[in-house]
């Protein structure tokens, strides 16, 4: 019956160091000097913020055009694309969506490959 309860013991407080290890490390407040009690005698107004103190919220512009991607400047690239689709039907679609995209990026080729997939 001892066994057992140095057991339990045990057991809880591996547990509970197990918990305490897993939860995030406290952090020490930071240091901050004790604000003065504000007194009514020679109370001075508060002063303008500085240019430093103000923070812009303004989006900054760019000051010169992004460069343009290398594929846009007329490389040859050749995509080989492999899909599924043997049917008559399915394979005239496909073909024709390969098609219209051609037609809208030239420096494109796209080398289809329909291949039956091991279903029936």
């Amino acid at each position: 019956m001892l066994n057992k309860k140095f057991s339990f013991l045990v057991f809880l407080f591996l547990i509970t160091a197990l918990l305490a290890a897993c939860t995030a490390p406290a952090t020490p407040a930071p240091a901050t000097p004790a604000p003065s009690s504000p007194s009514t005698e020679g109370a001075q107004p508060a002063a303008e913020p500085t240019k430093e103190q103000v923070v812009s919220t303004q989006i900054p512009q760019p000051t010169e055009p992004p460069a343009k991607p290398a594929a846009t400047q007329a490389e040859e690239i050749t995509l080989k694309v492999w899909d599924i689709f043997v049917r008559s039907e399915e394979n005239a679609i496909m073909q024709k969506l390969v098609d219209d995209f051609q037609v809208k990026h030239p420096n494109v080729k796209v080398v289809r490959e329909a291949k039956k997939s091991g279903r029936s």
